[in-house]
């Protein structure tokens, strides 16, 4: 156990009432796969039950596939990051660029806004227009959430939580553990 190996921190996080990052839970696991969000969200239930609670809203990236440990937490809303969003565009279509993407349908707060801006990004770019409506709207789009965002539109507290052990992550497991 002294030794280092390749591994992945899962870390879920909150904002408190006085607006501080909160790490709520940590674990360390050989990768990411559905059956190891699964363990480590049923584990996180268990240990934090309220979660499990329509007032709470799990942000997460697509592609990291936190989808498929849904019904370890059927009574929280999700919602996807909406800076991994615009990125995804980028990279995957060239297309359009963040200001294109954020005045037409990211900031959008009613519907027939939406519906206008969605009209405007497919002549702006038809690609980018139906990769957006390939995503389940309910998934991202503010006035389709079923749940509250609390200000908060990305995973990025999770991502700051990451960027805080960044040396941490250079030690063996025994190190790391005793660092957390």
């Amino acid at each position: 156990m002294k030794e280092i190996f390749n591994f992945t921190i899962l870390m879920t996080a909150s904002v408190n009432a006085d607006n501080h990052a909160v790490l709520l839970a940590w674990g360390i696991v050989e990768g990411e796969s559905k059956d190891l969000r699964h363990y480590f969200l049923g584990h996180l239930v268990t240990a934090i039950p309220q979660i499990n609670h329509p007032s709470t809203t799990i942000i997460s990236d697509r592609d990291k596939g936190i989808d498929t440990a849904d019904d370890r937490v059927p009574g929280a809303h999700r919602t996807y990051c909406l800076e991994h969003t615009p990125r995804n565009l980028q990279t995957n279509l060239g297309l359009p660029s963040r200001p294109t993407f954020n005045a037409n349908v990211h900031f959008v707060l009613r519907e027939t806004k939406l519906r206008a801006g969605f009209d405007k990004l497919a002549t702006v770019s038809p690609q980018a227009h139906d990769y957006l409506r390939n995503i389940n709207l309910s998934m991202w789009a503010t006035p389709y959430l079923a749940g509250k965002r609390y200000g908060d539109n990305t995973s990025n507290l999770v991502e700051i939580m990451n960027s805080w052990i960044v040396e941490e992550r250079k030690l063996s497991i025994i190190d790391l553990l005793h660092s957390l």
